[in-house]
């Protein structure tokens, strides 16, 4: 009987902190952006500076440290799984708009044993972004 509630305590911990991961609006933060092709193959790079800010509803990209390029959408097809902190994907789908310009765009945001990327596609766009991820926290 012990073993059972033992067991029961540890999966509803682990439930809970993979819920809390999802339910947080997180500013991601980025010190370059990197410029894949449609299969994965590296093109080029830009050192700037870039943050993502997401919730379970919305998404902000902000390029350039003053923030002149900013694009952002509702989020749709919202999938958010995380063992930790330091290990977890989340996967939705945006409209992002950039002054009136708009793009379908597939995101992914992954960590692995602490290494957090996040994917940036979009449907009218011969290019993949890539962040590897220097930082992030909780905003409210």
């Amino acid at each position: 009987m012990k073993k059972i509630t033992v067991l029961i305590a540890a999966f509803t911990a682990i439930g809970l902190v993979s819920k809390a991961q999802c339910d947080k609006n997180i500013k991601w933060t980025s010190s370059k952006s990197e410029f894949l092709d449609t299969v994965g193959n590296f093109q080029h790079a830009n050192d700037e500076a870039v943050e993502v800010t997401t919730t379970q509803t919305k998404i902000t990209v902000v390029r350039g440290t003053s923030g002149e390029h900013i694009m952002n959408g509702d989020i749709t097809n919202y999938s958010c799984k995380w063992k930790d902190k330091q290990n977890g994907k989340t996967t939705f789908k945006s409209v992002l708009d950039e002054n009136g310009k708009t793009r379908h765009a597939t995101i992914t945001i992954e960590a692995i044993n602490g290494k957090t990327t996040i994917l940036l596609q979009a449907e009218e766009e011969p290019t993949v972004i890539r962040l590897n991820i220097d930082s992030f926290e909780e905003v409210k």
